[in-house]
């Protein structure tokens, strides 16, 4: 028998060597597709196979006119909205993604999101941040490419059609439109309100430390004190009183955080005053906190029904008056000792007002002012405590006219009768050749 040569036995080996490699890569990879169309895969960002749930995704879920401006909104929240068969709650969010964007990280290394109603029809929605300068989309009308998984593993995504633009950075505030340093921390120092006017003003200086113990949940964490309280005394009783509080020098690290329930003596209005204002943004500089970082003063804010401008949802308020707002939708929850809701909330249009609620009885009493923190990471303070100015209203009378018919017995006019008439102001008046006065 002829012996095959070495060289031939080595070739051998290594074709069935290779082909047992092929035929295992083969096998992987038939696995792999097998998986993956059970479960699905990801591969920078995108998905193949397995079944993937179409969700509604609203960006700026307050806004109609989708319009995102990349210099004056520099962070884009998303709603995705839950549903009778999707509960958004069980959204990873860590997982998601818009257009390649990455969601925002509290500094807690946490991603910044909210577990709420925000859509008003009783089911769980989940707000995520991500930072409008990371969308990989071209500025113009766009489709907004959202992807995401559940805690289960099961894959979610959703489409949104906006139109993004770009304005100069002149577009942006200028300095004379913020809050100078030192300005709200010295109308607290004084407690005096913002505006003088002749209110009976009573405050609480104390700082107020916020938390960054927030979960992401409708209830946040207590602040330090909590409540705050004011007491009023001496007020007089009148028809109706014209309430303003005063937050003076507010400083947080993220204003969206926050959110501020405000409940009269008697316990019978619970109203939030402040909600999920402002967006994540910074009202204290690049570094501030509830320690030792202090940073830049903040805004000394006057919430008042007469203001002529609302606090916005994504924009940071300055000092000055500023109608109140919850951008919430009433779904916020506060811990005990809080009073439990519903609460009175004022919404985007301050209705109903705090002068229809909260000054709707006496304000002599325990005003207590509840602040949580929603979100972990970010952490802040009421740097100079708060502040109710009280006014007293006093109805009144509409402009009235007085007329009639003086006649005899018998219903003959008399002419030239003198009519006094009397009440708030005294006049006379004499009936003309018919009898008639006014």
């Amino acid at each position: 028998m002829r012996k095959r040569s070495p060289v031939r036995n080595k070739r051998k080996a290594r074709k069935v060597s290779f082909r047992l490699l092929a035929s295992f890569a083969v096998l992987i990879a038939l696995v792999i597709i097998s998986a993956g169309y059970r479960h699905g895969l990801a591969f920078n960002g995108y998905h193949i196979g397995g079944k993937t749930t179409r969700v509604k995704i609203d960006a700026f879920p307050r806004m109609s006119e989708k319009l995102i401006d990349r210099t004056t909104r520099p962070v884009t929240p998303v709603a995705i909205y839950g549903s009778d068969s999707f509960d958004a709650a069980r959204v990873n969010p860590s997982s998601v993604s818009l257009n390649g964007a990455q969601p925002m990280l509290a500094a807690s290394g946490n991603v910044r999101h909210k577990v709420r109603d925000v859509d008003g029809d009783g089911r769980k929605d989940m707000l995520v941040y991500f930072p409008t300068r990371d969308l990989k989309v071209a500025n113009g009308d766009a489709m907004l490419a959202f992807q995401g998984e559940t805690t289960d593993g099961s894959w979610i995504d959703g489409r949104e059609a906006v139109r993004l633009t770009e304005s100069p950075a002149s577009a942006l505030p200028t300095a004379e439109t913020q809050s100078q340093p030192g300005q709200g921390a010295s109308a607290a120092s004084q407690g005096k309100p913002i505006t003088p006017d002749t209110g009976q003003v009573f405050t609480s200086p104390g700082t107020i430390l916020i938390p960054a113990s927030g979960t992401g949940s409708t209830g946040g964490s207590p602040s330090t004190p909590y409540p705050s309280t004011v007491t009023v005394a001496g007020v007089p009783a009148a028809a109706s009183y014209r309430i303003t509080v005063q937050l003076f020098d507010l400083r947080h690290h993220s204003l969206d955080d926050v959110d501020m329930l405000l409940v009269n003596p008697a316990g019978t209005v619970k109203y939030l005053i402040f909600s999920d204002v402002g967006g994540v943004n910074s009202t204290c500089g690049a570094t501030c906190d509830n320690g030792v970082n202090l940073g830049t003063a903040g805004p000394t804010i006057s919430l008042s029904d007469t203001a002529t401008q609302t606090l916005q949802d994504t924009t940071l308020p300055t000092t000055g008056a500023w109608k109140p707002a919850d951008y919430a939708g009433g779904s916020d929850t506060f811990p005990a000792p809080a009073p439990a809701g519903p609460y009175t909330s004022p919404g985007a249009t301050d209705t109903p007002t705090m002068n229809s609620t909260l000054g709707a009885t006496s304000p002599n009493g325990v005003w207590s002012l509840y602040i949580s923190d929603d979100i972990s990471g970010d952490t802040g303070r009421l740097n100079g405590g708060w502040g109710l100015n009280i006014f007293t209203v006093t109805p009144t009378a509409a402009p009235a006219t007085v007329s009639g018919q003086i006649t005899t017995p018998d219903g003959q006019p008399l002419a030239g009768t003198v009519v006094q008439l009397s009440g708030g102001t005294s006049d006379r008046t004499i009936t003309d050749a018919q009898g008639h006065y006014q």
